[in-house]
């Protein structure tokens, strides 16, 4: 992604963001990049646009009791945009009818052990990234998920292929949730990725996340999706210091870095899950998964945690807030490649 950040100023920040989704209203100009340049695919591309910003705007409107359910069928219906205009293998329309029909939405959703004899701790239970058995052997994932990991993440998602993946760790690499899982569960809770303060010419300067001065190995093992042997992490070079270096190459560094809060940490080093990259657009995608589906078909677990009785409701609600506001912002760059940031005046 570029590293040239583009602020657009606006009193409604959220309404201008989807006003700029309208250029993938026009088919004339997506037809080229969809698949085959076919105009069924080009007004697929359309229907999504239009079909998200129902579903973000009901979803806004929405109490808590049903928001989680608008809000994630706002963003897999968005997410198609990653899928239908992907600048190396686009799917058309048919492809992802078929995905859905076969797998479903790739994930599924699993309570906590103990969910049966005590409070309901959504945080303490998973999600499963669902795959099947491969031609040849190896397995194949299945359904929406494993697509868009597919075309996100560097090693393309396949070691998170039927693995449990804990909401606490989903919960922790989205940088935006850093304080609040602070204050609820421990400094050691904090955002599992890495700040980065400075973006500077050949090398980048990063901080991890925790109050305490950590090992180099530990902050080399965030960041476990690069290749060990061209960014190796350096030591800080003041004893009481959490800022630690990384050599990249200039034109290495858009590849590498990500915009998610446009706060005073102008990017982070996303975090790692299974030794691949875990953007938070995945890991706000994948617990909203997991909430829809409490929310949906549990709604009494839903509303124990709405009652507060695991306090785990704040971070929920900022969630939420999140994903209605930051989580188009992150798709649009990504189908733009671009770094527009949609920011109130006062910002």
């Amino acid at each position: 992604m570029p590293s040239k950040l583009v602020r657009v100023h606006s009193e409604s920040p959220k309404q201008d963001l989807w006003i700029y989704f309208r250029r993938f209203e026009v088919i004339d100009s997506v037809q080229a990049r969809t698949k085959d340049g076919l105009r069924a695919n080009a007004e697929a591309v359309r229907h999504c646009v239009r079909q998200a910003r129902d579903y973000f705007a009901s979803a806004s409107a929405a109490s808590l009791m049903t928001r989680p359910v608008l809000l994630y069928y706002g963003m897999v219906t968005l997410a198609k945009l990653l899928l239908l205009v992907d600048h190396l293998r686009p799917l058309g329309i048919d492809d992802i009818e078929e995905l859905e029909r076969n797998g479903g939405h790739g994930l599924k959703q699993r309570d906590p052990d103990n969910a049966s004899s005590g409070p309901y701790h959504l945080e303490a239970g998973s999600v499963i990234v669902t795959a099947g058995d491969r031609k040849g052997g190896g397995r194949l994932g299945r359904g929406i998920f494993p697509q868009l990991a597919d075309r996100i993440c560097p090693k393309h998602g396949e070691t998170w292929l039927d693995q449990q993946v804990p909401l606490f760790d989903l919960l922790r690499a989205i940088p935006q949730l850093d304080l609040l899982m602070r204050e609820g569960f421990g400094d050691r809770a904090g955002f599992s990725g890495l700040w980065v303060p400075r973006f500077d010419r050949g090398y980048v300067e990063i901080r991890v996340s925790d109050t305490a001065t950590i090992a180099v190995n530990e902050v080399q093992g965030r960041i476990a999706y690069l290749d060990s042997e061209r960014y190796s992490v350096r030591q800080p070079s003041r004893a009481d210091s959490q800022l630690y270096a990384l050599d990249v190459a200039e034109e290495e560094q858009d590849e590498l870095l990500s915009r998610e809060e446009f706060s005073e940490h102008d990017h982070v080093l996303p975090a790692t899950l299974l030794g691949d990259r875990l953007e938070g657009l995945l890991a706000q995608y994948m617990v909203m998964y997991a909430l829809s589906i409490v929310a949906r078909y549990k709604p009494h677990r839903w509303a124990e945690i709405l009652q507060g009785e695991t306090g785990v409701l704040p971070i929920l609600e900022k969630l939420m807030t999140v994903a209605e506001r930051w989580w188009p912002n992150l798709v649009l760059n990504r189908l733009t490649s671009s770094a527009v940031l949609f920011a109130p005046t006062m910002y």
